[in-house]
């Protein structure tokens, strides 16, 4: 085994080693969300098989869903600012916002 001396400043193997220890550690770059996931991409990004997204949907436990086209999309935003303040509805709380909206949409017409 051959031997190398790298001669480095104190920053530079810092940074070396908080990079090496990010990638050992599954950190990845931020980047920039797009203003919608698909159905794929928010099961990708919250780990999350496919079918599950869909079955929480149907249960209207993921907020920020609409349909276009024929395509479910997401939120991007809504997804976040619901994955950052850990927030779960019970089901008598999605079954009240239902009713409420309903209620709503009576009194409009």
């Amino acid at each position: 085994m051959r031997q190398i001396q790298i001669i480095a400043t104190e920053d530079a193997i810092e940074d070396l080693f908080t990079k090496v220890i990010d990638k050992i550690l599954g950190k990845r770059e931020e980047k920039e969300l797009p203003k919608y996931f698909t159905v794929k991409e928010l099961a990708d990004f919250m780990g999350l098989s496919i079918h599950t997204i869909h079955v929480k949907n149907a249960k209207q436990e993921i907020p920020g869903s609409r349909k276009v086209n024929g395509r479910v999309l997401f939120d991007s935003k809504a997804i976040i600012d619901w994955i950052e303040s850990g927030e779960v509805k019970t089901k008598q709380e999605r079954l009240q916002a239902l009713e409420n909206k309903f209620r709503e949409r009576r009194v409009k017409r």
